[in-house]
């Protein structure tokens, strides 16, 4: 049947059996209920058809709310006042003005029981047992017995047609106790029905397609489909549920947590702010989870996007526990992360001074090296591309080429592609892969006399070249991008290599490469001065480097200032420590010491405490020397660096806690990126008219339904490959709010 936009789909339409395969053990015998009893129990396979409970499980609000699964367990045992259901080897009673009582009851052992409920009155007496198929009730006390029950099973219309749709199932299979052991439960199928539409970006309206209804009735007729709008509240409602959850786990964190924010613009020309919170557990397991995907309203300045900051650190009480934000170039945002400093600071909630509290994505100043090094006319990559973009305005062209390609025998398994200008990773793949078909280029201007702009030898040498220097950028790129591991702490190492190839390819002997590695060396000096203290604190707590790799490589270097700025390094991490220390020991303990002082004059047992604090604060002090004294873990040996600090965060407490809020750090913004392209799927041409409260539901709960909650890098560099359409929108977008950016 056809139904208009706006109308639902009258799922009620087709009778549909609702089918209950209820547990094996006599134990959860009281976990199902009827018109009569608020329970119905059975060992074997069963129907339930009781409509009015079947419209309260159904109800979002009442089976996914907070509230309902908070009391959960006290709902599903509430009694009637006069009547009782069975029970594992006990019998408990109340009514409407006193507590429940336990008493001994009749164990019931004949097997008419796996068909039917057995009913007590409020002595804890058997008075009648009611059919779980049909819901006929018959009296079975010692007086009448039970054979009414017994002739009842042979009649039963319900029960046959289960015993027919068993036959169905397994034909002639002498297994069937094997199949009485599954458990069908409806919730557990919607749960899944739910992360299904979640995970996969499906539209709600699923639920009401006929092919997926007679699809999900073939496998078992006994779950009811719903309408969209019923589905739609069952993923808030599960969004609400998973959040309660995520508020506990960080209410309960011993760490800090660190935020990466960036906006977006979707297709109904709406901006959004995506932010992720990063921490490590009490295990030292790094997690990544999307706290909030919202809609920004305009202007875009630094008053509204710190109004939905505050308000997300507070939804989640997370004001008093943050480490950093790591935030792209924009002017807005520098602006925004001054009041955010500023706010946090005035209240006393952040540890020390806040040195590294602005992190400078890492992935977008790499960027911005590379393409003021693309700036300069480069005619190899012009022809490289006016090539590739020749194979692919036909299909003919593209034919030819492919054959071509064939009768050369080149293997390639990547096909030429166009790059986008504004995104200097797919040049550099486009060159790349382009080189590999340097002969089939070659034939084609042979083949083809109107492909005029095919690269010459030199142009060709000239690509390789500057492939060989991105390289080293998009290596980089790929590894400040994860998130299944710590990257603060690469950020300093990943940028030192970057220096040392601009260093040894400024003597190259193209003039090219040379002016290019000029323009890259001066954005490089910019943001080094800008980020030092991001990329070298968390280099000393990687137990492979510490303070020994950064004299290694600061010392001599007076190019980029080297001994001074190392010694700013080394000045504020004992600075850092410092606040460390005082926070761990807590206002208590300095308002105690304070108290000691006091009284240590008068009392020789008070100066012997004060004595004691004192030694225990020199030991604190020289934490620092006995981290820096051991030996370092060979460079060669790959090590997780959480589970280095796990193993010997007793040796240095102090620096331990240190060390699990800055490794958490994420040193790109990737994490809040690359939900734009989750949200590019979401917020379709098909479903342009979501709530902004239903796109954060989904998008937020899609994120922490995944394994782990993680995303790994490699995914990231497939979607900086593949979703143009998505950047081109992103860097619209920040053409607007960038106008005045840092790097104008």
């Amino acid at each position: 049947m056809s139904t208009s936009q706006d109308e639902e789909y009258d799922v009620s339409e087709e009778p549909i059996l609702e089918m209950y395969f209820p547990p094996s053990s006599q134990a959860e015998h009281s976990q199902r209920r009827s018109p009569i009893v608020p329970v119905v129990s059975s060992p074997g396979l069963r129907l339930y058809l009781s409509p009015s409970f079947a419209r309260r499980r159904n109800s979002p609000s009442v089976r996914n709310s907070p509230l309902s699964l908070a009391n959960a367990h006290t709902s599903a045992t509430r009694r009637p006042p006069n009547v009782v259901a069975s029970t594992a080897g006990v019998h408990t009673s109340a009514d409407a003005t006193g507590p429940p009582t336990r008493s001994r009851k009749r164990k019931l052992t004949s097997d008419i029981w796996d068909d039917f409920t057995a009913i007590y009155d409020d002595n804890g007496k058997l008075v009648e047992g009611q059919c779980i198929h049909c819901e006929t009730i018959f009296p079975t006390s010692k007086k009448s017995g039970s054979s009414q029950c017994r002739r009842h099973r042979l009649t039963c219309t319900e029960k046959a047609k289960l015993d027919e749709l068993i036959g169905t199932i397994q034909p002639g299979d002498a297994r069937i106790p094997a199949i009485k052991r599954f458990k069908y439960d409806r919730d557990k199928a919607l749960d899944e029905l739910v992360r299904m539409i979640v995970l996969h970006e499906l539209p709600f309206r699923i639920v009401e397609y006929v092919g997926f209804r007679r699809f999900v009735a073939s496998l078992n007729p006994a779950f009811k489909l719903m309408s969209r709008t019923t589905i739609r509240d069952e993923c808030i409602a599960e969004f609400n549920r998973q959040k309660t959850q995520l508020l506990e786990v960080l209410k309960n964190l011993n760490s800090r947590v660190s935020l990466t924010a960036d906006l977006w613009t979707s297709n109904q020309e709406l901006g959004y702010i995506c932010v992720t919170c990063h921490f490590v557990d009490n295990k030292w397991k790094l997690h990544k989870r999307i706290i909030n995907f919202a809609h920004v309203e305009t202007p875009h300045n630094a008053t509204n996007l710190l109004n939905v900051m505050l308000k997300t650190m507070e939804d989640w009480g997370i004001d008093d526990k943050i480490c950093s934000i790591s935030l792209d170039n924009a002017s807005v945002n520098d602006l925004m992360v001054s009041y955010i400093k500023s706010n946090l600071i005035g209240r006393r909630l952040l540890a020390g001074n806040g040195d590294i509290f602005h992190h400078r994505c890492a992935a977008h100043v790499l960027n911005l090296i590379v393409q003021d090094g693309l700036k300069v006319s480069c005619g190899a990559i012009d022809a490289i591309r006016e090539s590739v973009k020749f194979v692919r305005s036909s299909a003919q062209r593209k034919e030819n080429f492919d054959k071509i390609v064939t009768q050369l025998g080149i293997t390639c398994e990547k096909q030429v592609a166009l790059d986008v200008s504004t995104r200097w990773n797919s040049t550099y793949l486009m060159m790349k892969t382009a080189s590999e078909y340097i002969a089939a280029f070659d034939q084609l201007a042979v083949q083809d006399l109107s492909f005029k702009c095919a690269p010459s030898a030199s142009q060709w040498t000239i690509a390789e070249e500057i492939c060989k220097l991105l390289v080293v950028f998009y290596d980089a790129t790929v590894v400040v991008s994860g998130s299944l591991y710590p990257t603060s702490n690469a950020y300093f190492k990943m940028l030192w290599r970057v220096k040392w190839t601009l260093e040894k390819e400024a003597s190259n002997a193209n003039a090219t490469i040379r002016s290019m590695v000029l323009h890259m060396k001066k954005k490089f000096l910019k943001y080094w001065k800008l980020s030092y203290l991001t990329m070298c604190i968390p280099i000393i707590l990687d137990p492979r480097c510490k303070v020994e790799f950064l004299n290694y490589s600061l010392k001599d270097d007076t190019e980029v200032e080297g001994p001074k700025y190392l010694a700013i390094v080394k000045r504020k991490f004992k600075e850092m420590l410092s606040a460390y220390s005082s926070e761990q020991i807590g206002d208590s303990g300095i308002r105690n010491e304070q108290e000691n002082q006091a009284s240590s004059s008068s009392d020789p047992w008070a100066r012997w405490s004060q004595h004691v604090g004192q030694r225990k604060q020199r030991t604190k002090q020289s934490e620092y020397d006995m981290y820096l004294k051991d030996d370092l873990v060979p460079p060669d040996v790959e090590i997780d660096v959480l589970e280095w600090w796990m193993t010997n965060g007793h040796k240095y407490p102090t620096i331990a806690r240190m060390a699990r809020d800055v490794l958490a750090v994420p040193a790109s913004t990737v994490a809040s990126e690359s939900a734009f392209s989750t949200g590019s799927r979401v917020i379709s041409d098909y479903r342009s008219r979501l709530a902004s409260e239903t796109i954060t539901a989904l998008i937020c709960l899609q994120d922490w339904m995944r394994p782990s909650g993680v995303i790994d890098s490699t995914t990231i560099v497939e979607d900086l490959d593949n979703e143009d359409e998505i950047l081109r929108a992103s860097t619209n977008f920040r053409v607007e709010r960038n106008e005045t950016q840092v790097d104008s």
